[in-house]
């Protein structure tokens, strides 16, 4: 299953990176955007200048989220799989019990 989601994942970036830097180009081939990005390799008819923009601004993007996210006070939640399992039970009934004065006493 993490294959599969892996594989679609790595799929989909590639089409992005493909589909946004064909619209550069084609933006560039309308003189919309600076007419250097409309250039193509000849030797594989891509439009190269276009996907080393695109690649250098999604690196960019990503290096933004990245850096905002880890920040997040989402990634500091505990989970419930961070706690150990106690040895015997099953992790439905490895639920922390409270601790402290006017806790219930476990049973």
């Amino acid at each position: 299953m993490a294959l599969c989601l892996a594989l679609s994942v790595i799929a989909a970036t590639g089409t992005n990176i493909v589909l946004t830097a064909r619209i550069i180009y084609g933006m560039a081939s309308y003189r919309t955007l600076p007419g250097r990005l409309a250039s193509v390799s000849r030797r594989f008819a891509t439009p190269v200048p276009a996907s080393v923009v695109t690649g250098v601004v999604l690196g960019l993007i990503l290096m933004l989220v990245a850096r905002l996210g880890l920040r997040s006070p989402f990634f500091s939640m505990p989970r419930e799989s961070d706690q150990p399992l106690r040895p015997g039970k099953s992790s439905s009934q490895n639920s922390v019990t409270p601790r402290g004065p006017g806790a219930a006493s476990p049973p």
